[in-house]
């Protein structure tokens, strides 16, 4: 691991979860104070939101699509990026917050490197709910790049490191040293200091991509298919593989997913789920699920929907639309 550059973050008491394109609208005033355990999902609907067990909203913490973010495991924090009233008069300048649920008026802004259309962001938390890893990627000179930094609670200080990825992880490992990314296609540990090889989990028989770890580390939940020869799109299913027996079994029915996470203990996962008209042309609504289930798919239970109209969000009807997604699951 290489410093480029250390710095202290001011605090801010304005800050509300956004992402990077979307309709900015003034975020609300405060978040409700933490619900008992598997009580509360972050949700993408029309921006991000937490939203109970019974799928009521309990605070909307951003009315801007295509927003993202992450609880963290001990369901105490929330990270988000917002942009809503920082207008620079030629950009829309952003800034990730980490914002804490019980006291909202302890907040952290960090600026963000990338902070307008066409970036990505991601933001893990280590285990212990004290760190939490900012991944961007957005466009230099030399073409598309990454940017990975780890602000540090404790220490009230945030570590840029040089670490070179083409994809956006998605897991962080206990010990701060790996990440979880997709390489060529496959699932696999890469060392965040770029040295060595990738340590292959999923095979060159399937694509795969977008792992979640369980907590116990033992299985992968992922969006995985077998390859098939001269077919552009892979048949996609939300899928749990066994990290030590390669087993792998379908969670979902066929059809359109898009979010998914494990429950705190994880015995169960959570999955938002369409399915896939029989004539998209022709479907001006579309109505996405939030389900949860047992690992094997068993016991399944519609937690809520969210119903949207294709025809006004700007998209072709022919396209997946899916704008209500699962993040977290505390």
């Amino acid at each position: 691991m290489v410093v480029k550059d250390c710095f202290s973050i001011e605090k801010s008491c304005r800050w509300s979860l956004v992402f990077v394109w979307g309709l900015f609208v003034a975020p609300g005033a405060s978040l409700a104070q933490p619900q008992a355990a598997f009580d509360t999902f972050m949700v993408i609907d029309r921006g991000t939101a937490l939203i109970g067990a019974d799928g009521i909203e309990i605070v909307r913490l951003s009315k801007t699509a295509h927003a993202t973010g992450a609880l963290s495991p001990d369901g105490q924090w929330v990270v988000f990026v917002d942009s809503s009233s920082i207008d620079t008069g030629e950009t829309l300048a952003s800034r990730v917050v980490i914002q804490s649920r019980r006291n909202p008026v302890d907040q952290i802004s960090v600026p963000m490197i990338w902070g307008r259309s066409g970036s990505s962001f991601q933001a893990m938390w280590a285990p212990n709910s004290q760190r939490v890893l900012i991944c961007e990627q957005g466009r230099r000179n030399q073409g598309r790049t990454s940017a990975f930094r780890i602000y540090d609670l404790t220490t009230k200080s945030l570590v840029e490191l040089e670490c070179s990825l083409d994809q956006i992880p998605t897991e962080w490992s206990a010990d701060g040293k790996r990440l979880l990314t997709s390489v060529d296609g496959r699932i696999a540990w890469v060392n965040m200091d770029g040295t060595g090889e990738p340590e292959f989990i999923t095979s060159h028989f399937e694509a795969a991509f977008g792992a979640q770890l369980s907590p116990d580390g033992k299985r992968l939940l992922c969006m995985a298919g077998f390859r098939r020869p001269n077919e552009d799109r892979q048949p996609l299913r939300l899928s749990v593989v066994d990290m030590e027996t390669k087993k792998r079994s379908f969670v979902d029915d066929p059809g359109e997913v898009q979010g998914y996470c494990w429950s705190p203990d994880g015995s169960r996962i959570a999955y938002t789920w369409q399915p896939t008209p029989e004539d998209s042309d022709e479907t001006p609504f579309r109505e996405t699920f939030l389900i949860t289930c047992d690992v094997d798919g068993g016991h399944r239970k519609t937690v809520t929907s969210r119903k949207y109209d294709v025809s006004k969000v700007g998209l072709g009807r022919g396209e997946t639309t899916i704008f209500f997604q699962v993040i977290a699951w505390r």
